[in-house]
């Protein structure tokens, strides 16, 4: 019986002549010619899978046609492994009662190549969520969500959740109805080289994690994103509550809310130990809503206000009421970062003990006019604070006052430049 079974399936086989000619007549109507699903059953452990196997036969190419179930099913195989993304789009939407698109509960490592793309056509979900997994890659492959302003939404289009040694190098993140890749309560973090445009709430939002690098990564044109109060909010890059962190060279551009914000969580820990440098920040302002702007703001809430926080060598320009703030930060280090046409201070500290202001180059600031407005701006809380050896550059506006501090007399080492 067995071998009668075997010889039909050896009969229905196509010759390698129909197999070419198959492939060429779905090629015409924008199809793609795939083996059958079975096939995957026979790969080699450690082989890396291809998403494409486990789609249907005449697979669309055109992102039009949902493949969820599919896509699924080669993530669940691929635990543990490497899983390829083919070089077309692909659509996926969450299951009935899901909130994610995509679900990953193990390590994976997710590979595209050029053209690759993940996309859904379902607001407010996730489309691709990693949770509870050590050693996560994810690399070379695009995201697309649906766009536009979104409503107290609280994910990422791309989530990772309660992971280590997590990877995130090259993948681009467009039209995220709210934070475009969240990675939250994970430790050994890298995201590198990735691109995240038209988000909604954060372009890169990291939440308690430690020992994180981010780097290299290309923010623009935040739209917006509408909170709980009914104004609208939004970073380029959103840092909270995380502890030994560096966070370098990246370039943000455009945006509603600050470039970089840094801070803490109500629920979690106050934020310590992240260096924020050379990073170059353009154009975050908010029209309707400027005190949420700015391009570096330290912020925190937490009863713990030493954080050991420095921002240095970054380049602000155009950016909201002001370059950068600081409040419950103290110790902060802000050093040698240059700061071109903020609408009012350049820098302002308000309640915060023993920051150091050095060496940083103000140009053309106090866009608005207002009066009481100078380089660098010492609150009345501030206490114990260094401000020396910064330069103000007059181009194109009356020049600044170099330095006010309303502290009182003696609180602050002050010396003007």
């Amino acid at each position: 019986m067995r071998r009668r079974v075997d010889q039909v399936r050896v009969l229905k086989r196509p010759t390698s002549t129909i197999v070419l000619a198959c492939a060429l007549a779905l090629a015409v109507v924008g199809v793609v010619a795939l083996p059958p699903a079975s096939s995957v059953q026979v790969v080699p452990p450690g082989t890396p899978l291809d998403v494409a196997s486990f789609l249907p036969a005449g697979a669309s190419l055109t992102g039009n046609v949902d493949y969820t179930a599919h896509v699924q099913r080669a993530l669940d195989a691929a635990r543990g492994r490497t899983l390829l993304l083919p070089a077309f789009p692909i659509l996926v939407n969450p299951p009935p009662g899901k909130t994610q698109c995509l679900l990953v509960n193990g390590p994976v490592r997710i590979v595209g190549t050029p053209g690759a793309e993940l996309r859904t056509a379902t607001p407010a979900v996730q489309l691709l969520r990693v949770q509870n997994a050590a050693s996560v890659r994810l690399e070379s492959f695009q995201v697309r969500g649906t766009g536009g302003i979104g409503r107290r939404l609280a994910h990422g289009l791309v989530q990772l959740w309660r992971c280590e040694d997590v990877l995130v190098r090259g993948v681009t993140v467009s039209d995220a109805d709210a934070d475009g890749l969240a990675i939250a309560d994970s430790s050994d973090v890298r995201i590198e080289s990735c691109t995240v445009v038209r988000g909604s709430k954060a372009g890169l939002y990291l939440s308690n994690c430690s020992g994180a690098v981010v780097a290299g990564n290309v923010v623009r044109d935040c739209v917006g994103h509408v909170a709980s109060n009914g104004l609208t909010v939004g970073s380029g890059i959103l840092l909270l509550s995380n502890v030994d962190l560096v966070c370098s060279s990246n370039v943000v551009v455009g945006g509603v809310g600050p470039g970089i914000l840094c801070g803490s969580n109500d629920a979690q820990r106050a934020t310590d130990g992240v260096l924020i440098a050379n990073n170059r920040i353009r154009g975050c302002a908010n029209v309707a809503n400027p005190a949420t702007s700015g391009g570096i703001q330290l912020a925190n809430v937490q009863p713990e206000h030493r954080t050991h926080v420095v921002v240095a060598h970054n380049s602000i320009r155009s950016c909201g009421l002001n370059g950068i703030v600081v409040d419950n930060h103290d110790g902060a280090v802000i050093q040698g970062n240059v700061i071109e046409d903020s609408w009012m201070s350049a820098i302002s500290v308000g309640h915060s003990i023993g920051v150091r202001i050095e060496d940083n180059t103000i140009v053309d600031g106090n866009e608005s006019g207002a009066s009481g407005q100078a380089a660098v701006y010492l609150q009345a809380h501030a206490r114990g604070c260094v401000a020396r050896g910064n330069l103000v550059v007059s181009l194109a506006r009356p020049a600044l006052t170099p330095l006010l501090d309303r502290a009182p007399p003696g609180t602050n080492l002050t010396s003007a430049p």
